[in-house]
């Protein structure tokens, strides 16, 4: 059995049970089975998509997704709001709409803009004081009589969006109408800091994998699933580009499974696919594992789960980090390329330092802060175009010496690299959540900052640490995760040799006494108040001028 129907105050909720005895046919990222995920064309997006966990926005915001696309090009869309994680539901938002073009991204390869028009959206609250609150918040937004004849209610869907395609109704003033096109067409969506944008970028892949050797039922073939990316915004404009983004650039962490999958292993999808009104929302299990993690949780190896993770501004990374509990270490491996595939690196970043484990996350109970010190980092090129970049004149502050293709170069002794955006010393006041699939395997998730923060601070430095009274938020929101195998399939290194030559050439791995005296400041006042604008790690995620530069040289 895939779920249950649980009563709960008058309403029937259909809660995840977990995953089936039967091993299934569904992709373990650890066995070694998988065959390379390919884009398909031309994008077929008729059928029904689920999310296959339960999301987290920035706010932070809960959320279950189910979308569904018709052949006429018609969607009807749920998202599905939580007060947790996603096992007391608040609220759902039902977006219909049309589909009109499609064109390949001018901006993200391997992506498909799509242009479309929403007709409707309509909110349903789950509780009285959810109601309430939503109510007066679309009052204040639209004082119009149709929302203030009656109060509303639990479980009674409510109108905030509507846009007639086909507008009928004679303009507002006609002698031939008595209604006004306000009472047709109006937009209260401000009320809920509700934008509707992730459909105008998307990415439709499909993953293979070999089945395992099983003789009579699976014979050794191959098995696949859909995955359906969609956009994500930029909430702050970059801090040169003196204008906002409207459009996405860059993928939301959680993709969208295709439920014609035969995916035996996500329980959830199957609560989703249960839950075929928004009048009976599906509704997870609470989660086994809740902070405080201890320490010794984190130790290991964690890699990017997915081939390529997509960054603003036409960036894709892989991601390698090692965790040692006992002597607080980390060491980060960063790989950019130019594509989505990840064939073609440009550039690696290798940083190291020490992490501490601090207290429970009060904004999201399933996370916990953890604060990264970074104290050596070196950069590779593996591009002549990125090492120009690198070498021009006015990038003098950028590594000592000459520099080599494919050869790392320390930017420790010149406290980082301008031209990249990283100042060493540098701390990341982050958050971490632990969860593991239904594979036993792993899963790490990071804080994803790039969406909250304003503008990089241009005085990252150790002065800059202990002086500054600018209140910053941690994360509220995170990014892909990554995947530790279990011991017989995992492959436990430590930092490439190249990254062991940085460090070595700063000093043997050493702290500077500015170092210790930042981590002292550190450990010591890890309150909120001394975060930065922007993390080390997510700049290392953010190098936002060559990328775009790579992509004209890779056409």
């Amino acid at each position: 059995m895939w779920f249950e129907l649980v009563l709960t105050g008058g309403l029937l909720n259909f809660v995840v049970l977990g995953k089936p005895a039967d091993g299934g046919i569904d992709w373990n990222p650890c066995d070694g089975r998988e065959m390379r995920v390919t884009a398909e064309r031309p994008v077929a997006l008729s059928g029904r998509w689920v999310s296959h966990r339960c999301e987290v926005r920035t706010g932070p915001k809960s959320l279950l997704r189910d979308y569904e696309f018709g052949y006429n090009t018609s969607f009807t869309l749920h998202q599905y709001y939580y007060s947790d994680d996603c096992t007391t539901p608040s609220y759902s938002l039902t977006i219909r709409g049309v589909l009109n073009e499609m064109k390949k991204s001018w901006m993200l390869p391997g992506a498909v803009d799509v242009d479309y028009t929403v007709t409707r959206i309509t909110v349903m609250p789950y509780t009285q004081d959810q109601a309430e609150l939503l109510q007066a918040a679309v009052l204040k937004i639209c004082p119009l009589a149709r929302f203030s004849a009656q109060s509303w209610s639990p479980f009674f869907s409510q109108e905030i969006f509507n846009y007639d395609l086909y507008p009928t109704t004679p303009l507002a003033g006609s002698a031939e109408s008595g209604v006004s096109r306000i009472d047709v067409e109006f937009d209260c969506l401000e009320a809920l800091n509700f934008t509707f944008d992730e459909l105008y970028l998307i990415r439709l892949q499909r993953r293979r994998w070999r089945m395992p050797d099983d003789p009579g039922r699976h014979n050794g073939t191959i098995a696949s699933r859909r995955e359906l990316y969609t956009g994500e915004t930029p909430r702050v404009a970059p801090a040169d580009s003196g204008q906002e983004i409207h459009r996405p650039v860059s993928y939301l962490a959680d993709f969208l499974i295709k439920t014609d999958s035969e995916i035996t292993h996500c329980p959830v999808c199957r609560a989703i696919e249960a839950a075929r009104s928004p009048s009976q929302p599906p509704v997870l299990r609470d989660r086994k594992h809740q902070p405080p993690f201890l320490q010794s949780e984190l130790a290991g190896q964690w890699h990017s789960v997915s081939e390529c993770e997509s960054r603003p501004s036409g960036s894709f990374i892989r991601r390698i980090l090692t965790l040692q509990p006992d002597s607080a270490e980390w060491q980060g491996e960063y790989q950019h390329y130019t594509e989505p595939d990840c064939q073609q690196r440009s550039f690696t970043i290798l940083g190291s330092g020490t992490f501490t484990l601090e207290e429970p996350y009060a904004l999201i109970p399933s996370a916990q802060k953890i604060d990264f010190l970074v104290v050596n980092a070196s950069v590779t090129a593996h591009l002549d175009f990125v090492l120009q970049q690198l070498t021009a004149p006015n990038n003098s502050d950028c590594g000592l010496g000459t520099w080599f293709l494919n050869s790392p170069k320390d930017i420790t002794p010149t406290n980082g690299c301008r031209l990249l955006g990283l100042t060493i010393p540098n701390a990341d006041f982050n958050i971490v959540r632990l969860e593991r699939d239904t594979f036993s395997n792993g899963l790490l998730f990071l804080g994803q900052d790039y969406q909250e923060s304003a503008v990089p601070h241009p005085h990252n430095s150790p002065e800059h640490f202990e002086n500054s009274a600018t209140i910053s938020l941690r994360p509220t929101s995170f990014q892909p995760a990554l995947l530790q195998c279990p011991p017989r399939t995992q492959q436990r290194t430590t930092l490439s040799s190249s990254a062991a030559t940085a460090s070595s050439s700063s000093g043997g791995g050493s702290f500077s006494s500015t170092s210790k005296s930042l981590l002292t400041a550190h450990r010591r006042n890890h309150a909120e108040r001394l975060k930065t604008t922007f993390s080390f790690i997510m700049k290392l995620s953010l190098f936002v001028g060559v990328p775009i530069l790579l992509q004209a040289v890779a056409r």
